[in-house]
């Protein structure tokens, strides 16, 4: 029947699955994005383990990095959750909140980062939700 729930516990193959899978899914998105907003070049960008957030070595236009920056946990986030209230999954519910709770830091960055233009340019630190701004001169 449509709308039945599967009742699920925790430490589950598939819970465990839930937890490892979806960060490495909104990295790999984040990656992708500033991979391709970097005129395709690996080289400028380094993955941070320790905030599982990818760090651009290379100037980067703001309004480009506020994309990545939202884009994977929120986006992924909210539809995962649209979609668990439209079936009742509630294993989709729990991935998109987990999805969603990750990308906490980054919104913090974001609202941080929201006082500079959108052609700033941003090159991040050694440190993860640290970098350097070069203002536009226009």
């Amino acid at each position: 029947e449509l709308g039945e729930t599967e009742i699920f516990q925790v430490f589950t193959p598939l819970w465990l699955a839930v937890v490892i899978i979806c960060p490495v899914v909104c990295l790999s998105i984040q990656y992708l994005l500033l991979y391709l907003f970097s005129k395709r070049d690996f080289r400028c960008l380094k993955i941070s383990w320790w905030s599982w957030r990818v760090l651009v070595r290379k100037a980067l236009p703001l309004k480009y990095y506020r994309v990545a920056l939202l884009f994977p946990f929120f986006l992924v986030g909210l539809l995962l959750i649209v979609h668990a209230f439209g079936l009742g999954d509630r294993m989709s519910l729990y991935a998109g909140l987990w999805c969603i709770l990750i990308g906490l830091a980054d919104l913090g960055y974001f609202r941080a980062l929201r006082s500079f233009k959108a052609e700033d340019k941003i090159v991040d630190g050694k440190k993860p939700y640290s970098g350097m701004i070069i203002k536009s001169t226009y």
